[in-house]
């Protein structure tokens, strides 16, 4: 917040008057990047909703977390009213503009066609244009450029990513991750009651809250499964794919 107004004050109170009192003034569009790199968001999504009922100015954040909003304090979420625009990833063609056009002032670097190809073929997959950055500094910096060192490093940096998507996490969602990994030891597929058990403290609103979330970072699908005679059709859950389970895994329990 201080360096939202460029004021430095005594305690959060004093600085959202003296901040209110300057939008007023000098009314701005606050704008506010890599909001999900913010511990105390609870607080933070409070006193913009303050700010933003005395002064009416426009308020943007950027994140790549696409369930920030529905975490945020109801009051905030309610008076906010963010509305969600959807910045689709890049795609190869795109993110080959982008290395080339970052590349082009470095002199006397062969970098083989096969291994660019390689690269753009996986950063596609990721959608970024910084993972096909990172394998191809790394490459010129090792001086290797052989497929087997390119994917040593997409591997490297795949775990690295699960690693900030964990570190991340709030606690509930940390703990609702390690109910899941625990009943998909002996369960293909779950049910909300499956998690309700292990989760005793949480509403079953909560956890739908969560279900829906993991749904969104392409963790967990859910699908309606007929269990046979007698037992119905039940919606149950289940990981996306067995690779992600074990990802989550290897980086929640090292």
């Amino acid at each position: 917040m201080r360096a939202l107004f460029d004021l430095n004050c005594s305690t959060i109170e004093k600085l959202i008057s003296e901040g209110i009192k300057f939008l007023k003034n000098n009314p701005k569009i606050l704008v506010i990047d890599e909001i999900n790199k913010i511990k105390d968001q609870d607080n933070l999504f409070d006193n913009l909703n303050t700010i933003y009922r005395v002064t009416q100015c426009p308020i943007i954040i950027i994140t790549n977390k696409r369930t920030i909003i529905d975490n945020m304090p109801e009051d905030a979420r309610l008076t906010l009213f963010f509305d969600k625009v959807e910045f689709p990833s890049y795609n190869v063609p795109e993110i080959q503009d982008i290395i080339e056009d970052r590349l082009k002032e470095i002199k006397n670097i062969k970098f083989p066609k096969n291994a660019f190809l390689k690269v753009y073929a996986y950063a596609g997959r990721q959608g970024s244009a910084r993972v096909a950055l990172q394998i191809i500094i790394k490459c010129i910096l090792a001086n290797n450029y052989t497929e087997k060192y390119i994917d040593m490093v997409e591997k490297n940096l795949e775990k690295e990513d699960w690693k900030t998507f964990i570190n991340g996490l709030t606690q509930s969602e940390k703990r609702f991750l390690d109910s899941l990994l625990n009943i998909s030891e002996t369960k293909q597929f779950f049910r909300h009651s499956d998690l309700t058990l292990n989760l005793k403290d949480l509403s079953p609103s909560r956890i739908s809250q969560l279900v829906t979330s993991f749904e969104d970072y392409g963790i967990l699908v859910t699908e309606y499964r007929n269990l046979g005679r007698g037992n119905g059709r039940y919606r149950t859950m289940r990981f996306v794919s067995q690779e992600i389970r074990s990802q989550l895994e290897g980086v929640l329990y090292p």
